[in-house]
């Protein structure tokens, strides 16, 4: 029995040793906190944090508080986006009772933690500031500090946590830790945590979410006269969100009228011809000055020239020197005076990629499109079209009743404003035959001026497809019994 004692003893006493020498830096510090805090002294506080962006001259962060002891993330609100490249400025507006110590750190790879063993602009311990205030209790914010760092390219876009703490006495490197050890029970000083998402730049366009351009109108960047008033037709463009440095490129291209994803318009370099452009080193914003594509005027020229109305798509991407890239889509619409379109099929569900839906035999369908005015006019009478046919003979096997919109006839309904869209529905189709269908919507108004986007789906593109079949029925294939001699 004395001998079982001793060896519990002694492995008791073994793992005690073990624990004590564990890292206290990595066994905590995961996103750590402050909850085992029982007694917290103003000995120093946080008055007002702010953040700016010095690269795009923007603020980011501007938060006032009291002394709050520890502020985490659900009370200092956020997520707060910052690009990815780009300088920024923490000021902190604060105060201390007697000898103080100001600390800023930002977690640079979704690790859950701040290193703290390297401290500078670019490292997750941003720096530290001590300051003396003579004996001022309870803490009071009367000081202006500030540390500038840098979320460099290589950076992950992702969540993050700034923390900004003050602390009484000494210098403390530990995040941790406010007061003689992390987690312990005393806290002399005041902590704040922000939330961070980290964003790859992306830059403005022209045109972008919200442009109406004219159809069939050279945007070369001139200013022409069009039905009495001076237009301003600009050439597309990009705008960087500050000066770039050597070696970055963009890409830039166009592409619809939506529901086609056809590229109609690619920037290209005017030296290289590559659709990689090259940017000078400090430009904010490009022109287009050439381009390829049935939009295009010429090569030697950036003019966009569209020739069918309809929602368009603007791709860009910023291609940092280090290869890091970031995409982003903008949408516009180019506008014929009075046009009307049919611009998405809301119901049936295909059975086409990516759904390869099927509908019950004798199931009622429902039958929904959208349509838009596409032009610059409002309209007030139009009617809408469903036309549902046999996928293997093409027959028409039923046309559904014409919807019509006639606002001139109806007091409590409106003219349909420009770009405005509404849905359309139409009763339901019901078959009591298996197989595969396609619907045709069509709008129809007196005085459109392009037919091409009066059909949908558009004309030269693949059939809207919806399938009935019976419940039970398998579209993975048939099953076939094992034979004799089968391996299963």
């Amino acid at each position: 029995m004395k001998t079982l004692i001793q060896k519990i003893t002694t492995s008791l006493f073994v793992l005690v040793i073990a624990m004590m020498a564990m890292p206290q830096s990595n066994a905590d510090a995961q996103y750590c906190g402050f909850e085992n805090a029982r007694w917290w002294t103003q000995y120093s506080m946080i008055g007002r944090v702010t953040v700016t962006d010095l690269t795009e001259g923007t603020t980011i962060i501007d938060r006032e508080s009291n002394y709050e002891r520890w502020a985490d993330i659900s009370i200092t609100e956020g997520p707060y986006e910052m690009n990815i490249g780009n300088d920024f400025l923490i000021e902190v507006y604060w105060g201390g009772a007697y000898g103080e110590y100001l600390r800023a750190y930002i977690d640079r790879n979704d690790d859950q933690r701040w290193e703290f063993d390297q401290v500078g602009p670019d490292e997750e311990y941003i720096g530290w500031i001590r300051r003396y205030f003579g004996f001022n209790y309870p803490a009071r914010a009367d000081t202006y500090d500030e540390f500038e760092f840098t979320i460099g390219d290589d950076v992950p876009e992702g969540p993050s946590v700034l923390r900004v703490m003050c602390n009484y006495n000494w210098l403390i490197n530990d995040p941790c830790e406010l007061y003689f050890r992390p987690g312990g029970l005393y806290a002399y000083g005041e902590a704040e945590d922000y939330a961070i998402t980290f964003s790859a730049p992306i830059p403005e366009t022209y045109p972008t979410n919200g442009n109406i351009l004219f159809n069939n109108e050279e945007y070369d960047g001139t200013q022409r006269m069009r039905d009495g008033m001076l237009v301003d037709y600009k050439l597309p463009a990009v705008e960087f969100k500050g000066p770039q440095p050597e070696g970055n490129k963009f890409t830039y291209s166009i592409s619809g009228p939506i529901p086609s994803n056809e590229v109609v318009y690619t920037a290209l370099d005017p030296v290289t011809g590559e659709e990689e452009v090259d940017i000078a080193e400090g430009s904010t914003t490009i022109d287009i000055a050439s381009a390829t594509g049935s939009a295009s005027v010429d090569i030697n020229e950036g003019t966009f020239l569209p020739t069918k109305g309809g929602i368009y798509k603007v791709n860009v991407a910023l291609i940092k020197a280090s290869g890091k890239k970031a995409q982003g889509i903008n949408t516009f619409t180019v506008a014929n005076n009075f046009d009307m379109s049919v611009v998405k099929v809301e119901s049936p569900t295909t059975s086409r990629e990516p759904m390869f839906f099927k509908y019950d035999i004798s199931t009622p369908i429902r039958i929904s499109c959208i349509v838009q005015n596409s032009g610059l006019n409002p309209v007030s009478k139009f009617d809408v079209m469903a036309k549902i046919y046999d996928a293997d003979t093409d027959v028409m096997i039923e046309e559904l009743p014409t919807y019509t919109f006639d606002a001139d006839s109806d007091p409590n309904v409106l003219p349909l404003g420009s770009i405005q869209q509404m849905e359309v529905e139409f009763p339901a189709f019901e078959e009591d035959n298996v197989g595969e269908y396609y619907i045709v919507f069509e709008v129809d108004y007196k005085y459109d001026e392009e037919e091409f986007n009066n059909y949908l789906p558009r004309e030269g593109t693949s059939k809207f497809f919806f399938e009935i079949q019976y419940n039970d029925q398998l579209s993975a294939g048939e099953f076939q019994t094992p034979k004799e001699g089968d391996t299963l």
